[in-house]
């Protein structure tokens, strides 16, 4: 079952590999060192999935910053609420990317001290 998840992870099937896993959690509770490496395994399929999340999320940061620069804060003298809602939007896209990439980071983290605890 763990290479089965591996092969699946390898494939980019994250939800498939992480349920073999949690199957693979449940039908082998003692198996130990099988589990510990299934560990490593989730791990990596979350990091992964996390990075996929993060180069399709950095494009549609970029495309919606960008129309924010191209639009004019005031027309006419008065307010333009398309520009601050926009600029509302950017803001929390930008935040969201900031949470993925400290999810990346620490799943690095975490993958290292998986290694070390080997």
């Amino acid at each position: 079952m763990l290479s089965q998840a591996r092969e699946l992870l390898a494939d980019g099937h994250y939800v498939a590999a992480r349920d073999t896993i949690f199957a693979l959690r449940q039908q082998y509770p003692t198996a130990l060192e099988t589990r510990r490496a299934a560990i490593l395994t989730l791990d990596s399929v979350e990091l992964l999935e996390t990075r996929d999340s993060l180069q399709r999320f950095e494009l549609r940061l970029n495309a919606a910053r960008e129309g924010f620069r191209q639009m004019q804060p005031r027309i006419n003298g008065r307010t333009n609420e398309a520009y601050y809602e926009q600029q509302r939007c950017v803001f929390e896209m930008e935040q969201h990317f900031d949470e993925l990439c400290a999810k990346a980071k620490f799943y690095v983290r975490k993958i290292d001290i998986d290694l070390q605890e080997m």
